[in-house]
């Protein structure tokens, strides 16, 4: 996985590469990697800021909030997806792939 994460600001606060965390600004966030196919980015009172576990080569299980300029925050949780106010509970894309057939 390849990624960065940035501030209020726009100013790039961590970077991931090749599933490698890296900090780049300040001291708030740190990283947990229970095992090598799992990464969790955190912030200091331990909120989740960014959870990927690669589940096999098609699927990966993803939570967390996504900014883009003034678009709507995107939030990612295990029970739903919500853009701006709109809340998504259990979409068919946060069910297992085996329920779904």
């Amino acid at each position: 996985m390849d990624d960065f994460g940035y501030d209020g600001d726009g100013s790039v606060i961590f970077k991931i590469s090749h599933n490698r965390f890296d900090l780049m600004l300040g001291d708030y966030l740190h990283a947990h990697r229970p095992d090598r196919s799992t990464l969790g980015i955190y912030d200091q009172w331990e909120k989740e800021i960014l959870y990927v576990r690669f589940l096999n080569p098609g699927a990966i299980r993803l939570r967390g909030r996504f900014l883009c300029g003034d678009y709507p925050p995107v939030t990612v949780k295990s029970e739903s997806v919500t853009v701006g106010h709109s809340r998504f509970s259990r979409p068919d894309c946060l069910l297992d792939r085996q329920r779904r057939y």
